[in-house]
């Protein structure tokens, strides 16, 4: 089994999301992936950004059988309909995409794994860096 949620907080994000659904939809049929859209808001004692970090730490546990999940940004799209995802990164446990000179993750491909569940509540326990940027 394989998960591709997608976040959308917010209204401008929801709209995105529903914009892109039924591409998401079919591609989901296509390479059978369950399609999850998140519209929740779930961290409010810190940047929503953090949402995604909660969101991905209760995906990765409510369904032990997914062998991968993918996040994608209200703003993403999935441009090859052709390729299976799941297949981009079998050698990583957590691959990102790159920005400009940064770590963007707007699109993440992971593993269900102990390792990954573990990285991600590393992270949320490691907290807000705010040397960083105001909103990480």
């Amino acid at each position: 089994m394989k998960v591709l949620l997608q976040h959308a907080q917010g209204g401008r994000c929801q709209q995105l999301v529903d914009a892109a659904a039924d591409c998401h939809r079919a591609y989901c049929i296509k390479h059978d992936w369950t399609h999850v859209v998140n519209r929740e808001t779930l961290c409010f004692e810190r940047a929503p950004v953090w949402g995604k970090i909660m969101l991905l730490q209760r995906t990765l546990a409510a369904w032990p059988a997914a062998s991968v999940v993918a996040l994608l940004d209200a703003d993403a799209l999935i441009r090859r309909e052709d390729v299976d995802i799941a297949e981009a990164r079998e050698d990583a446990d957590l691959a990102l995409t790159k920005g400009a000179g940064f770590c963007n993750s707007g699109f993440m491909l992971m593993r269900n794994s102990e390792k990954v569940r573990a990285f991600w509540d590393r992270v949320w326990e490691a907290g807000p860096i705010s040397a960083v940027s105001n909103w990480v």
